[in-house]
């Protein structure tokens, strides 16, 4: 078999559709939550095997095509579910994984600010609502998710300073893009780029793709489009795409 077969994203498909199965299963033998808020909307348990039902489904699905997206969305309904009923510790824990998977993924590169808050609203208003559980759940959900917040920063701001060195001194020292913050919004008009040449470098750092489907994608020779990258080489003062893709990663790149 190949390669992709035994993919890391299949191997997750895998377990997490084995581990919502268990779910699945489990639920019809677990007392149902009588103290969840969802008993106000309808049967707490009808919810539960609903919910646990179709995400096992659709992450059997994600086993034969797996997408970014799908994996976000399947995390993020189990990390409510699991807030709402009693199983707070591993719905704070979902919540994080969505997070990063979405961040690291390129899923937020659109409108970042924007996504995030209302994730964390959700989130928030999810905690909030197991106040029928006790108050007590409520601070000790709340003390939970901005521990994980912390800690999660933390280990970026770790990794960051391992992998540093690793940045070639033109991207790390890059006078183009002194000025701009790390993190912060930067268009590619702003650097005289050509709408193709933006195109072009959003496909290719954000959907990790390749010159000969770029070409293929704009119907262009490979030769033109590595001509049009080799324009925007100079520009932002790299010598190679590895390069580009570092520099401008450190941003939230757009039109």
């Amino acid at each position: 078999m190949s390669k992709k077969i035994f993919s890391i994203e299949r191997v997750v498909a895998i377990t997490g559709f084995l581990f919502l199965l268990i779910a699945f299963i489990s639920s019809f033998y677990v007392q149902p939550d009588e103290n969840s808020i969802l008993k106000y909307v309808t049967d707490t348990q009808t919810v539960v095997h609903i919910v646990h039902g179709v995400c096992a489904f659709l992450c059997f699905l994600l086993i034969f095509k797996p997408i970014t997206v799908g994996f976000c969305f399947l995390m993020f309904v189990e990390s409510i579910l699991n807030i709402l009923t009693t199983y707070e510790q591993l719905g704070i824990f979902f919540f994080y994984s969505y997070i990063t998977l979405a961040i690291t993924k390129g899923l937020f590169e659109k409108h970042t600010g924007t996504k995030i808050v209302v994730s964390f609203i959700v989130h928030f208003a999810a905690i909030i609502l197991v106040f029928t559980h006790g108050w007590p759940v409520v601070f000790i959900s709340l003390g939970t998710t901005v521990f994980f917040m912390v800690f999660y920063i933390w280990i970026y701001k770790i990794l960051k300073e391992q992998f540093s060195c690793f940045i070639p001194k033109k991207i790390s020292d890059n006078s183009v893009l002194a000025t701009e913050i790390k993190g912060s919004v930067i268009s590619l008009a702003k650097y005289g780029l050509t709408g193709r040449q933006i195109s072009l470098t959003l496909d290719y750092i954000y959907k990790q793709t390749s010159y000969k489907k770029l070409s293929e994608e704009y119907g262009l020779s490979i030769s033109l489009v590595k001509k049009e990258f080799s324009e925007i080489f100079k520009i932002f003062e790299v010598t190679k795409i590895e390069e580009l893709k570092m520099l401008l990663l450190q941003y939230q790149v757009t039109k």
